[in-house]
């Protein structure tokens, strides 16, 4: 039986492009890799907007208010910006005939059912160069230019179907049918056109094809129907096919930035049927364009009608299936629909492509116009696997650092890479940094009267303006000291929203010419260890800590004295994020003060001091991370080591100077300059505080 083609072109108009031959796209921007920061190819994607093989399809008709765009339209620059040509895949054309010696289809392989030659003809022609124009003579590109072409034609059913089963057999992911019957969706035309014979055996292969592929079908041209052409609408009676079904109709949008660099759009003029009852599954894109002919290998010419605006889809799959690997057919095909952009007009219905993922429809635009760039993006938010199977929603970093291991982890999550999923199972490889945040800390100038204000000039030993702790200073808290005699026990309570609590005790005795003071303390990080935090609140990270401290003073003469105080400690993990694993940690801290009295007059004094604070010394973190994609979509993990020991220690360098004033005040001023502020190399800073005190 032959079947007549039903979606004709129409208000064909000649080239004028004239003879010229204009550079083809840049070999740089094809070897991108494709990120999801798309800001990084929007200078790229506009450059393409303007060379002639895009350019070209930006003209004006009768038919719309606004120029048709339609590669622009589709967005199908921003993949090419981020690398994507549909390089291995196989787009099935079946149509009326190809001129396959066209420019626009050189360097690809072509396959035809029994390598048979097929019919001639400019609708198939331009149908494929619109999927897969390999932008040969630099006068159009086609949405896929790097994919490989499977063709063949609908003269009846018996070769729909053997063109059909060969794109299945040679793995095509997509198949473009821009023909159809001008009868309406209806049990009787179905029955008549596929209940036996050749019919039935087309559907067969559709049926079959159709489990692990796409099919695009063009919808009717004709504005006036109420009811949908049955190849449109197929799925409505064949409902196994609507997971791998996309029905098109043409129409040109209306944009809210006239230089196309908005995704927004705002109106839409339809130029062929409505998507009527094929409304789940169809979507739009704008079928006005310029495109191959079989005039001769270099020829083109202009055509509108949803025999154009089909291949466009199919061309979009072809590249989903190049960027995202890991998906199947009905995926990619689920994931095209849901990012539609629809936001231009009511929806009367919904489908749920997943849990949570719901894109509205109408019964005019479907699904809404072809976008690339939304579709190439994650959908449904953003998610980390976790090594015991479970996805976390990801949003936001999920370790800190800081402290007393300074910039480790940012340091060793440098260069690496990891793999997210979105809420539609497609893989995004992201920089692995951006599960860490750094803990930048910043002068504090309150800190510097504070301790000022602590200041006794006349206290004995050196370093009178350097706060002595017994818990070390990433462990926030109130810290209540008791003395009696030589003896001091110190308790830090919890203050501040920490959770943090410990206990000290030490002793001082004379040791030679000098003053010796030995501490020990227990201590409990509740909310970090050892500089590495978890921002996630069901999976909080502490640690014991056992400290050991000393502090010597030594008199040099009359009015001098020499300090030396230092801290070692061990840091035991409790709690355990999922994925992450801790060793046991070593941190130390030293400090070496020089005090000088009456220097200028009586009763000033003058102290100077270079200290390391707490930073860990040695000690390793585990982590997990997904970063590759098994064959059957399950993610692979390796484990990344996190040295916690920074690569330079944080070092402060200080000043301080004091002098009483008459009638029982005092001057006070510091000058600390500090190197790698927070362990973390090249964080300088300096900062001075002073302070007139009076007694009365």
């Amino acid at each position: 039986m032959l079947i007549a083609l039903a979606l004709g072109l129409a208000g064909c108009q000649q080239n004028s492009q004239g003879g010229f031959t204009p550079p083809l796209l840049s070999p740089d921007v094809f070897s991108a890799a494709y990120v999801t920061d798309w800001s990084v190819h929007e200078s790229a994607a506009a450059w393409l907007r303007g060379l002639p093989e895009y350019a070209v399809q930006n003209f004006s008709t009768s038919l719309a208010p606004v120029p048709h765009f339609s590669i622009v339209n589709a967005r199908a620059e921003y993949a090419h910006a981020a690398g994507l040509s549909g390089a291995g895949q196989i787009i099935s054309i079946v149509d009326d005939g190809f001129l396959a010696s066209h420019v626009e289809f050189s360097g690809k392989s072509i396959r035809t059912p029994g390598n048979a030659p097929l019919p001639v003809e400019d609708h198939g022609t331009m149908v494929a160069s619109i999927a897969a124009g390999a932008a040969g003579s630099g006068r159009m590109i086609g949405i896929a230019p790097g994919a490989d072409l499977q063709l063949g034609d609908f003269s009846s059913f018996t070769t729909a179907a053997s063109a059909t089963r060969q794109a299945e057999s040679l793995g095509a992911v997509v198949q473009n049918n821009s023909w159809g019957f001008p009868w309406e969706v209806s049990r009787a035309n179905y029955d008549s056109l596929f209940g036996a014979g050749s019919g039935a055996d087309y559907l067969g292969a559709l049926r079959s094809f159709g489990r692990n592929a796409v099919i695009v079908f063009a919808a009717s041209n004709d504005t006036t129907l109420a009811k949908a052409d049955i190849m449109a609408a197929l799925p409505l009676l064949e409902p196994a096919l609507e997971d791998s079904w996309i029905t098109v109709v043409n129409a040109t949008p209306t944009r809210s930035e006239p230089d196309y660099s908005s995704n927004t759009i705002v109106s839409a003029t339809l130029l062929s049927s409505r998507c009527l009852e094929a409304a789940r599954w169809c979507m739009v894109a704008d079928g006005t364009i310029y495109a191959a002919t079989a005039a001769g290998p270099d020829a083109y010419d202009y055509g509108t009608g949803t025999s154009f605006a089909a291949p466009q889809v199919a061309g979009a799959i072809a590249l989903l299936a190049q960027a995202f690997p890991e998906l199947g057919p009905k995926e990619l095909r689920a994931r095209l629909l849901a990012s539609a952009d629809n936001g231009f007009y009511p929806h009367t219905g919904y489908v749920e492509f997943a849990p949570g993922i719901r894109h509205g429809y109408d019964t005019t635009f479907g699904h809404g116009f072809l976008n690339l760039k939304a579709a190439l993006a994650p959908i449904g938010g953003s998610y980390l696997a976790r090594s015991n199977g479970q996805r976390l929603p990801f949003q936001a970093p999920i370790l800190l650092s800081g402290g007393p291991s300074g910039d480790s982890l940012s340091r060793a999550l440098s260069g690496r890479a990891l793999i997210l999923s979105d809420g539609l199972g497609a893989a995004f490889r992201q920089p692995a940094t951006i599960l860490g945040a750094r803990a930048m800390p910043r002068p504090d100038p309150q800190q510097g009267l504070q301790s000022l204000r602590a200041v006794t000039l006349d206290s004995p030993g050196s370093g009178p303006f350097r706060a002595r702790r017994a818990f070390p200073v990433f462990s926030p808290g109130q810290e209540l000291d008791f003395e009696a005699g030589a003896t001091r026990v110190s308790v830090l309570a919890p203050a501040g929203g920490s959770g943090n609590w410990g206990l000290a005790l030490s002793r001082g005795f004379g040791f030679g010419t000098g003053r010796l003071r030995l501490g020990i303390a227990a201590l409990h990080e509740a909310d970090g260890f050892a500089g590495l935090r978890s921002l996630l609140p069901e999976e909080p990270l502490g640690g014991r800590h056992a400290i050991a401290s000393l502090q010597w003073s030594v008199p040099l003469g009359r009015a001098q004295s020499f300090g030396l105080s230092g801290r070692i400690g061990r840091a035991f993990p409790e709690g355990r994020p999922n994925g992450i694993e801790l060793e046991t940690v070593i941190h130390d801290a030293l400090a070496l003060d020089y005090d000088r009295r009456d220097l200028f007059r009586r009763g000033d004094r003058l102290a100077l001091g270079i200290s390391l604070p707490q930073a860990v010394r040695s000690g390793t973190a585990r982590l997990a991370l997904p970063v590759a994609l098994r064959s059957d979509g399950t993610p692979a993990f390796a484990a990344v080591d996190i040295p916690l020991a920074p690569r330079q220690r944080q070092v402060d360098l200080s000043l301080a100077y004091g002098m009483p004033l008459a009638r029982g005040g005092d001057f006070l001023f510091s000058l600390t300059r500090q190197l790698n502020g927070g362990n973390i190399a090249g964080n300088d800073s300096t900062e001075t505080a002073f302070m007139f005190r009076f007694r009365f």
